[in-house]
């Protein structure tokens, strides 16, 4: 995470599957998330908190209950060490929100959030139940409301916010593809949204795999990009101090990392004296690692001629000295 640039880290652990499948007690496995927690707190500068989720897709009833009331019971043991919210995994399809409303309920009385998984598998009547009887306050994934404009708008007026996890829901079939996927509609509806990474091991992903996805292929703006990432921190549940503190730190990173970027380009144009031409070979390395489409877009629809892009990377001082661009002149 700290090789991300990742500051903060709100993670879902699922304690029964320790406790029950692995034999894991709980002093073992919380002492382990403790010390880690710290450590990485100290030498890497990233705070995480805890969401203990119920795993809710066990075939037997009565287990699906004795881990419900396990997790509800470690969670509220680890209050006071970084565990801050109740979650809801699992498989939606025959395993509703309203089953677990009971557990929910008291996770909420002694301080607890409410986020639950809905809205993935199972559509909107998933994200309705979770709203209306776990009592929501985020929802993870939350994709399939797009399918309900009622709901759509209901999360827009009271500013629930969904942890959208984009390549997770392609890897799952959720949508065939990125071209398909509801993120975009669903910001322009007003849906406070963030972006996540899911399991990152599991889906071969990372956070910033999924942030790219904002630029390409959704489209939107930097300023837009900037504004759902600082969604994170406004929509997490740290203390309103500590929000503030590094929704601060994230905007000032934003700037300088602007600012900079903005002097490579002017020192790019001053320093390129071969006029632009309609030079159609680009090697993709280099198309890719110059901005592609919209540094072009910026400039004009003619690509870099082959000494201009030479000079793009001697600028930002990466200088890819075997690039085949260098002999398409």
């Amino acid at each position: 995470m700290a090789r991300q640039n990742v500051r903060y880290a709100g993670v879902t652990f699922s304690p029964s599957t320790h406790e029950f499948s692995l034999g894991i007690p709980f002093e073992v496995y919380f002492s382990g998330l403790t010390k880690g927690r710290l450590r990485v707190r100290a030498e890497f500068g990233v705070e995480i908190r805890w969401v203990f989720d119920i795993v809710r897709d066990l075939p037997d009833i009565l287990s699906n209950r004795k881990r419900a009331e396990y997790t509800l019971a470690v969670a509220k043991e680890g209050i006071h060490d970084g565990v801050i919210a109740m979650g809801l995994g699992g498989g939606e399809v025959g395993n509703p929100p309203e089953r677990y409303a009971k557990w929910f309920e008291k996770a909420r009385e002694v301080g607890l959030h409410s986020v639950p998984h809905a809205g993935e598998t199972v559509g909107p009547e998933s994200v309705w139940g979770a709203i209306r009887v776990l009592g929501a306050e985020r929802l993870g994934h939350g994709v399939r409301s797009v399918e309900d404009s009622e709901l759509v708008e209901y999360l827009a007026e009271r500013r629930i916010p969904l942890e959208i996890c984009p390549i997770s829901n392609i890897r799952l079939g959720i949508y065939p593809d990125l071209v398909d996927h509801p993120l975009r509609r669903l910001y322009d509806a007003g849906v406070p949204i963030t972006i996540n990474s899911d399991d990152p091991p599991l889906f071969n992903t990372t956070y910033n795999d999924e942030a790219k996805l904002l630029s390409d292929p959704f489209n939107f703006d930097i300023n837009t990009i900037n504004d759902i990432l600082l969604n994170g921190v406004r929509h997490s549940f740290l203390p309103a101090e500590e929000k503030q503190s590094l929704e601060t730190l994230f905007q000032e990173e934003m700037t300088k990392l602007r600012r900079e970027l903005s002097l490579s380009l002017f020192f790019l144009l001053r320093i390129s004296y071969v006029s632009w031409t309609q030079h159609s070979r680009i090697c993709t390395f280099c198309f890719d690692l110059m901005g592609s489409r919209r540094f072009q877009r910026r400039i004009g629809n003619s690509p870099l001629s082959s000494i201009e892009c030479s000079f793009w990377f001697v600028c930002s001082g990466s200088l890819h000295v075997n690039c085949p661009c260098i002999h398409m002149v």
